[in-house]
């Protein structure tokens, strides 16, 4: 098997992952913030403040990533002011959608 087919495979078994994750997570904020606070460490992020967070409004978990391109435009600028990225990088430089487009 080369490369090319390993690193599809991979893609796209890491995008089926992801997006069980966000089902997961949307379904099941409680365990997940549990999750959440056992992997960072419970100094770091108590159960309370995990299961905060999930309600919050701003928590948007995301696997489309079709949904979040339009915003990645401020991000590309911020990180080439910065100097993190040797000019503005485009939209199609960022993402591939073609893992995600081909379990869809």
């Amino acid at each position: 098997m080369n490369d090319d087919i390993r690193g599809t495979e991979a893609a796209t078994e890491f995008v089926r992952q992801h997006r069980r994750a966000t089902e997961f997570v949307e379904a099941n904020r409680d365990r997940a913030a549990e999750h959440a606070s056992a992997v960072i460490g419970e100094q770091s992020l108590s159960i309370p403040m995990g299961k905060k967070a999930m309600e919050s409004p701003l928590s948007n978990f995301v696997t489309d990533p079709h949904e979040i391109e339009s915003g990645v435009e401020v991000f590309t600028e911020y990180a080439a002011r910065l100097g993190r990225t040797d000019a503005k990088l485009s939209t199609d430089r960022i993402f591939d959608f073609s893992a995600y487009d081909e379990l869809n």
